[in-house]
């Protein structure tokens, strides 16, 4: 029907499709996903994913083909940013050089999309979202193999954030494979983050303990990285997913965080008969914006991933006045040739005046002449000039890439959300980088390394050294045990 809204929603676990029309939830189903059809939100498997998804349209009856594509944040990366005023026509490129700038991952591996946000005047405020190009790639592949075309996609994390009734908040979503924290703070969410949990079959005080040890250590970097504002103490947890329903494991999180924890909620009218934590994710894609709080501040919860090259085309202007532009054309046609046969007599008297103009320009001739070996030896003045320039930018932008690469290093290094390792120096040269700190134990170490590996920026992460200050051992050496991890950056 050309008023239903479908909503699409593929993780590692499941398929969920949920369909609404005025605001009635009027079909919901699920398709449960073998191990291995998709892995850390990548389609593995695109023919038999795309035949579960038909199956799937196939018994609800579902007739749309337009769908909004939705899949978990795993490796997708936000910021919000800042940027001096620019024209419209510069912000795109100012935009890239700065998501270059902080990403920690190379802007062509990625697809970038970006939203405005209310702010200062003198300011350009922006929010941006970065997707593996591999795994959104997959995703529309598989859907479009399905015989369905994504017009929008949305962020799992992201997206639930339009579910909050208010704009600082904290967002917990918990899913069978994996969870989300999302910290909002006056609209905008500063972290996102999406853990899996690890392998293996975890009770759900193991899970409850898992997200709230996470929580803490994404409270004390945001607080780090805040420290003029931290996070209010009275600020809210809202959870969603397999927390819906389950009052006592959302009374076990709020003893754990000794924060308030509430369930989020929906008023879509049909939406009792089904289990609105499961598919709250659908629920938020479907509804422009059911928080007029959000509407105001905070854009980006609309923000639409769909990557540039698989955005619906424009419907073209020239097919849509084609027809009637031809009935006119042919009605202006007659007039004008009798208008040419008119024109024609008086050829003659404009011959006679073009004869009398050539003589003139004869005339100039001879000045362009001279004009133009004055305009030879000027232009080949610029061309040495322009090559010199050249030279010159080529060497600024090796500097400025060099430079890039480093921040970008340093800003992996330094990413870390843990308190317990001390950075004492980091040096980089020649695509290899030294890293030395102090940690309180080995295993913290090891997490550490294990973090800058999971980045993929670097080829190789070897914990070289560990060392124990002999001066030391008398007391608890388990506070100064000082490491050295050495990696090489890929390509070198």
């Amino acid at each position: 029907m050309w008023n239903d809204i479908v909503t699409l929603y593929i993780d590692d676990a499941s398929i969920r499709l949920l369909v609404i029309r005025s605001k009635h939830v009027r079909k919901w189903a699920e398709i449960k996903l073998e191990p291995g059809l998709v892995k850390d939100g990548l389609v593995i498997d695109e023919i038999e994913v795309a035949r579960l998804i038909k199956q799937l349209f196939n018994t609800q009856k579902v007739s749309t083909k337009k769908v909004i594509l939705g899949y978990s944040g795993l490796h997708s990366m936000t910021r919000p940013g800042a940027l001096p005023l620019l024209p419209k026509a510069m912000l795109a490129e100012a935009v890239a050089r700065e998501a270059r700038r902080v990403l920690p991952v190379p802007l062509d591996q990625l697809y970038l999309s970006w939203s405005n946000l209310p702010g200062s005047k003198n300011r350009t405020h922006l929010f941006m979202a970065a997707t593996p190009r591999k795994t959104s790639d997959a995703l529309v592949k598989t859907v479009r193999a399905a015989g369905l075309i994504p017009c929008r996609m949305a962020i799992k994390p992201l997206a639930l954030t339009k579910a909050l009734p208010e704009n600082t908040a904290i967002l917990v979503d918990m899913q069978p494979t994996e969870f989300d924290i999302v910290v909002m703070v006056e609209g905008i969410a500063q972290p996102i983050r999406t853990v899996t949990f690890p392998n293996g079959e975890l009770s759900w005080e193991q899970k409850i303990e898992l997200i709230a040890s996470d929580l803490e250590r994404t409270i004390k970097f945001y607080d780090a990285n805040n420290a003029e504002k931290p996070l209010e103490t009275t600020a809210i947890v809202y959870v969603s997913g397999d927390l819906i329903g389950k009052p006592e494991l959302q009374t076990a999180l709020a003893n754990r965080t000794v924060r308030k924890v509430i369930p989020l909620t929906t008023k879509l009218k049909g939406s009792e008969q089904m289990d609105s934590g499961r598919y709250m994710v659908n629920i938020a894609m479907a509804v422009n914006c059911p928080s007029s709080v959000n509407c105001s501040t905070f854009p980006a919860a609309n923000l639409n991933v769909l990557p540039d090259p698989y955005l619906p085309k424009p419907i073209s202007l020239t097919k849509v006045v084609g027809i009637p532009s031809a009935i006119a054309l042919a009605g202006i046609a007659i007039p004008l040739f009798l208008t040419f046969q008119n024109t024609a007599a008086n050829i003659s008297d404009m011959q006679n005046n073009l004869d009398t103009t050539n003589k003139i320009a004869n005339l100039k001739t001879l000045q362009k002449q001279s004009l133009k070996k004055t305009v030879t030896e000027l232009e080949k003045e610029v061309t040495l000039t322009k090559t010199n320039f050249d030279t010159l930018q080529r060497s600024v932008d090796s500097l400025a890439t060099q430079q890039e690469i480093v921040n970008g290093d340093l800003a992996v290094a330094l990413g870390w959300p843990g308190l317990d390792i001390k950075l004492n120096n980091i040096g980089e040269s020649g695509g290899n980088m030294l890293i030395h700190g102090t940690s309180p134990s080995e295993s913290n170490v090891l997490q550490y390394a294990r973090y800058l590996d999971d980045t993929k920026r670097f080829s190789s992460t070897t914990v070289t050294s560990f060392q124990v200050s002999d001066s030391l051992m008398a007391q608890d050496s388990s506070n100064y045990i000082g490491f050295t991890i050495s990696l090489q950056r890929k390509g070198k």
